[in-house]
Order: C-alpha cells, then sequence, then structure tokens
C-alpha cells in the first residue's frame, strides 16, 4: 500500500524554521504487512522503497528478516567474547582490547564456517558459544590433521536447537545487584571509609 504524507505544519518545539523549509511538500511511503510462523500479530515494515517492480514486497520482508542475524552477531560480540564491558582506561589499549576481540571472534566464526562446509549445512546451524569454547579448549600449538579434525568434530556437535514459534519479550530478565556501583578506585574508597571511621569514634572533645 502507498500513502501519501503531507508536509507538516511549522512547529518551532520541532525543527528551526530553516529545517522545515528544506522538508519536501510530501513524501510517498510504502506500507508492508506479513506474518511469520510462531508470531501472533503481523510484522508492518514502512520504507520509502515505492517501486514495487525493483523491490518486491518478498525481498524487504526478507532483508529486514536479516536484522535478526545482526542483532544476534552483537549479542556474541558482546556478551559470548565478553565485551559488555571494556576494562582498559589508556584510548591505546582499549582499541587493542577491541581489536583483540574482533580478532577472536572472527576465528571462532572461521571454525563455524569451515565446520559448516564439510557437513554441508548453513555456518548459523552451528553455536556460536560452543565454537568459542571449542577453540579455548584448544592449547596445543601443532596444526596437524587429527588436530583438526578434532576442532571440525568438536563444533559439529553442537548445534543451535530447533525453536519453532519462538517469541522472545524485549526484557531484561537478570535484576541489577543491590549494592551501588563503585565509581572510584578501591584503594581511594578504604582510605575515605578508614577516614570516615576514625572520625566516628574519636570523641569530639578530643
Amino acid at each position: 500500500m502507498i500513502v501519501e504524507l503531507q508536509k507538516p505544519e511549522f512547529d518551532s518545539s520541532r525543527f528551526t524554521r530553516q529545517e522545515w523549509k528544506a522538508l519536501p511538500k510530501r513524501i510517498l511511503y510504502r506500507i508492508i504487512r506479513y506474518r511469520v510462523a510462531g508470531c501472533a500479530s503481523p510484522i508492518t515494515i514502512v520504507t520509502t522503497l515505492t517501486d514495487r517492480q525493483r523491490f518486491s514486497a518478498e525481498d524487504i520482508a526478507e532483508l529486514y528478516g536479516l536484522r535478526w542475524d545482526v542483532e544476534v552477531d552483537i549479542r556474541s560480540y558482546k556478551s559470548s567474547m565478553g565485551m559488555c564491558e571494556l576494562r582498559c582506561l589508556i584510548p591505546e589499549n582499549l582499541d587493542r582490547e577491541i581489536a583483540v576481540a574482533v580478532l577472536g571472534y572472527n576465528l571462532v566464526r572461521v571454525l563455524m564456517c569451515d565446520t559448516a562446509a564439510v557437513l554441508e549445512v548453513h555456518p548459523r546451524e552451528i553455536s556460536f558459544s560452543s565454537a568459542r569454547d571449542v577453540w579455548l579448549e584448544f592449547h596445543d600449538e601443532r596444526e596437524t590433521i587429527d588436530d583438526l579434525a578434532w576442532l571440525i568434530h568438536s563444533t559439529a556437535s553442537h548445534f543451535v536447537r530447533n525453536r519453532p514459534g519462538r517469541n522472545e519479550a524485549r526484557a531484561i530478565k537478570r535484576g541489577h545487584t543491590k549494592y551501588p556501583k563503585m565509581k572510584e578506585p578501591r584503594p581511594s574508597h578504604r582510605c575515605r571509609k578508614k577516614k570516615k571511621l576514625v572520625q566516628e569514634i574519636t570523641p569530639q572533645n578530643a
């Protein structure tokens, strides 16, 4: 369905006069609605790709569906690779920390792709966290055929479970800790607490 949206009236709380003048007088956008197995409500996509000949609804829906893979990849990098929090304090070391994590992430992906090629399956059918654990268990510095076969065999034994109709809520399950966050180095915190304790136990008339 093609919908025409007219230029809104000027509102100083939304944009400046210059920004309002730069807006087009009207804009056409396209609404695509489809259903996915397991989801109760349909998915609605709003796009400015109005040419049905060049951009079919099926292609746009498939492209939009790939965003789930992107979100899973970001989760794997942050959670499975332990990059939820950066630990270095110097900018140069932060660059190294991120670069090493990206290198490890890519190594895990390469192992998944090699395993998928041997099994003739899609790489996303293999568990990322399990493939990462296989790398962590691989301590031998040699690269013999037996070592590579062990890597492939161990990775191939962990597939992503088939969960049809999965519909997870976008909510955080793990609650926050009851303790406040420490915003200073521990030695400074201990020193400050010690001074406070001394002041409390020292008589005021001493």
